[in-house]
């Protein structure tokens, strides 16, 4: 069980759904005084959020023509407050959460490639990376600096950019890069 608590837009049907039977467990779990504690510990759940978090899985699955007949109540989410302060502020690793999902499930990847597609232009490099390897890589350019890094010790050109298939920010040899579309 686990709250991703990425945009619901982002999820595949499997862990859209499967996110919203999970909330109804964990409230379940809550309710009967269970112990939470290797959930949180494993930024597995949010217990402050599920009632705000039910709500958007519920637009998201309405959305996509999903039935829904299993409301969560802000009076289902009263047990929460029986928890302890710090059990009831646990935070999610949204960034770490994000890895994760798109590490794990292709669809939900490819989902939000395309939603990143949707939002920004991409461009599609290939490039030469410092071992030598040269692989197609789809980028959002940011800026262009002249400037030194760790895998760029000598100062030249240097773009940065978000890179879509290690979705984490790059720094790019302009000198490197081989074709751009």
């Amino acid at each position: 069980m686990r709250m991703w608590m990425v945009s619901p837009q982002i999820l595949c049907q499997k862990h859209l759904c499967g996110e919203h039977v999970e909330l109804h467990m964990f409230l379940g779990t809550i309710k009967s005084k269970k112990k939470i504690d290797g959930y949180l510990d494993n930024n597995l759940l949010e217990p402050s959020s599920i009632y705000k978090r039910h709500d958007e899985l519920c637009k998201e699955m309405i959305d996509r023509g999903y039935n829904h007949k299993s409301p969560i109540t802000k009076e289902d989410c009263e047990c929460i407050s029986n928890l302890h302060k710090d059990e009831q502020v646990c935070m999610i690793d949204k960034k770490e959460s994000m890895d994760e999902l798109i590490s794990r499930c292709p669809l939900c990847r490819k989902r939000c490639e395309d939603m990143i597609e949707d939002y920004y232009d991409l461009v599609t490099i290939k490039y030469k990376n410092y071992k030598g390897k040269i692989s197609q890589r789809k980028i959002i350019p940011k800026q262009i600096r002249y400037d030194s890094t760790k895998w760029h010790p000598k100062s030249q050109w240097l773009l940065d950019a978000f890179d879509i298939d290690k979705m984490e920010s790059r720094s790019f040899a302009i000198k490197d890069i081989l074709s751009w579309r």
